[in-house]
């Protein structure tokens, strides 16, 4: 309502859009020309050429079409964000590939990509305390052309973060802040000519990128006393702290049970074990030929697990964590964890029940526009979400039932009276796991 009476609507949702007079977005070759990756030719790009990052969710840009004129190496063009908001943000030198193979040596991947600048003209809906602050800006600037009406005027441009004015004799200068460090050309055009249409005749107003300084801070954190082990112990992850119960189970296990028996593969769990041996949480013993060996856990490593293991199911966000976080719990073998791992587990369904519905809203918004590569795209997304998170839910619910039912049965190991099983084999591909019935789940 207020809005309307000062007319400030809320702003929507923009996409971002890379001009060729942004010199941004640039193909180009590491050696020679155009002409001698494509025979002697120049190289066609058609539009909607996808971009992309090395990340699988990064953002996505299409190309407009452009000619690679043989001759030369390097050829700017212009782009549009695949998807519109926020996350098609992006920092400068992230684009680094594309899905282009109509040039000859094409198999080799000599045409390359990059983006000079970053990309912030994506925006979400405008949020209530931003339209808030905005409409505050508006009753400010109700005198005319002052500090508030620029400000206002320029908070509208999509990828500007702050403004900062600085007065001068007879002029002001605008220091911008942008989304990304490094404030784009084009950016700064589209300030220059907000403040060219609303400064007040004869003061004159300049856009310019401030000169960012960076800083590095080293922290040290001292205890006071009484405080407890827990809150002392470093924030592991699920994936590390399942790596201590197995170790605490199999007191000499190795990287080759962990990948066969466990189904950790060695790139998952090395940088892990590496991280836990450098806070003395592990130690791993060398082979006769240097290599490493078995794998155990310390006096420190036991601590921290006592001390952390709580945080297992709070700090489970995916389907696979909560599964982690199960398993930590049945192997610690305590019949109260047992019954947390439990309540995680019908939780983590919840709440992935809860976004699967929520989802498949957008799947039926996004329904009729299936006829457009991007509404298609959109529901694409929006039915495989709904479809994973319903699968996922109706698994980890299977899981508690497996865990309450007639499913391995956890004792609790505090009892002295509990009967100990028998000693297992040494044999690593032939010992029997207290967990075998979860096994495939990991």
């Amino acid at each position: 309502m207020l809005g309307e009476i000062y007319g400030v609507p809320r702003l929507g949702q923009s996409s971002v859009q890379s001009d060729l007079a942004d010199r941004n977005f640039e193909f180009y070759v590491r050696r020679g020309t155009f002409g001698d990756i494509n025979g002697g030719n120049s190289i066609e790009i058609p539009s909607d050429v996808r971009i992309s990052t090395g990340d699988p969710n990064g953002a996505i840009y299409l190309t407009d079409a452009v000619t690679l004129s043989a001759g030369d190496s390097q050829a700017f063009f212009s782009a549009r964000s695949l998807a519109p908001g926020s996350v098609s943000n992006a920092p400068a030198g992230v684009f680094n590939r594309h899905n282009f193979t109509g040039y000859t040596d094409s198999r080799f991947g000599t045409l390359l990509v990059t983006n000079h600048f970053g990309l912030v003209g994506g925006r979400d809906a405008e949020s209530d305390d931003d339209y808030r602050f905005r409409l505050n800006l508006k009753i400010q600037s109700r005198a005319g052309a002052n500090e508030a009406a620029l400000r206002l005027e320029l908070l509208e441009i999509p990828g500007i973060q702050d403004v900062v004015f600085e007065r001068q004799a007879g002029a002001f200068i605008v220091y911008v802040y942008g989304i990304s460090p490094n404030v784009s050309p084009g950016l700064l055009q589209n300030v220059q000519d907000s403040l060219n249409d609303k400064a007040a005749y004869p003061l004159t107003g300049l856009a310019i990128a401030p000169d960012l300084v960076g800083i590095s801070l080293s922290t040290t954190v001292e205890f006071k006393a009484g405080t407890s082990a827990e809150k002392k112990s470093p924030q592991l992850t699920t994936l590390e702290l399942l790596l201590l119960a197995i170790l605490k189970h199999d007191s000499a296990t190795n990287y080759f049970a962990l990948q066969h028996r466990w189904g950790l593969s060695i790139g998952t769990t090395y940088p892990a074990l590496a991280k836990l041996r450098k806070a003395n949480l592990v130690e791993v013993k060398s082979n006769t030929e240097g290599k490493a060996g078995s794998i155990s856990l310390t006096r420190r490593g036991q601590q921290a697990l006592d001390a952390g293991w709580r945080t297992c199911f709070t700090g489970a966000r995916s389907a696979e964590g909560t599964i982690r976080a199960v398993t930590v719990a049945v192997l610690r073998g305590k019949a109260d964890e047992k019954r947390q791992a439990v309540g995680a587990a019908r939780e983590a369904a919840a709440r992935r029940r809860s976004a699967a519905a929520k989802r498949r809203v957008d799947v039926e918004d996004f329904n009729p526009r299936k006829s457009t590569p991007l509404g298609l795209h959109m529901w694409m997304t929006a039915r495989l979400d709904t479809a994973t998170w319903e699968a996922q839910a109706a698994v980890l619910d299977e899981i508690a039932g497996e865990l309450e039912g007639a499913g391995h049965e956890v004792v609790d190991s505090s009892d002295s009276r509990t009967p100990k099983p028998k000693t297992p084999e040494p044999d690593v591909e032939r010992r029997q796991d207290p967990f075998d019935s979860y096994e495939r789940i990991l």
